[in-house]
């Protein structure tokens, strides 16, 4: 619990994993979204929530195939990110609520997605961190669509230590995180909560459903 705001974590078959703080916000005021990357869950975004929850009703999800809803029955990795996080809220904020949705790279893809589904009173604001708006081109978007199927089979493949060992030499080895994302203090901590949830095979498969190449 942050400050005296009630923090209530769900793991329901019929929901995405969530947390959720409330803060006692009047119903005009937007409730908070947190939407997680790509092999992340709502940890990553948990000192974000607890220093929001403290001002605002606020949300974390952890999209399918990751975190603790890799591991609930009825939600399967390869659902639709938009579809089970729209459910979700609508569940927890029904209309008129009002929505902020903040994501970051999928997550942010996911918020992009959500806003065109929530009908323009319910749309708070959007903030989005690294995340595609898509691709216009069609080669383009086949191309990209190619690289992730053909990641999502490789990590099909990979056992759990495997998997961790693509993590420190490949992964965050990549010019897209500066070449120095290793040196960082919280990096083993951050490699931990990669590791220790959902398996390679649900990153598989929500890497497939969530590819830029099959994004609207």
């Amino acid at each position: 619990v942050h400050g005296s705001s009630p923090v209530h974590v769900h793991l329901t078959s019929d929901m995405l994993a969530h947390t959720h703080a409330r803060c006692g916000a009047s119903d005009s005021e937007a409730a908070i979204v947190l939407l997680h990357g790509f092999l992340g869950d709502r940890r990553d975004v948990e000192p974000l929530r607890q220093k929001l929850g403290a001002l605002a009703d606020c949300i974390s999800l952890d999209l399918p195939g990751h975190g603790d809803s890799a591991w609930m029955p009825t939600i399967d990795a390869g659902t639709s990110a938009v579809d089970a996080a729209l459910a979700t809220l609508e569940a927890l904020c029904p209309p008129p609520a009002r929505l902020l949705l903040v994501g970051y790279s999928m997550g942010g893809r996911v918020a992009l997605q959500l806003a065109a589904r929530l009908p323009p009173p319910r749309l708070a604001g959007l903030v989005i961190l690294s995340g595609s708006p898509g691709l216009d081109d069609g080669a383009l978007r086949e191309a990209r669509l190619s690289r992730d199927v053909a990641l999502a089979a490789r990590l099909r493949a990979m056992t759990p230590p495997h998997f961790d060992e693509w993590l420190r030499r490949e992964w965050y080895r990549a010019a897209l995180w500066g070449g120095r994302l290793q040196e960082h203090p919280s990096f083993e901590r951050m490699l931990l909560r990669r590791t220790d949830g959902a398996q390679p095979r649900d990153r598989a498969a929500s890497l497939e459903r969530e590819s830029v190449g099959r994004q609207p």
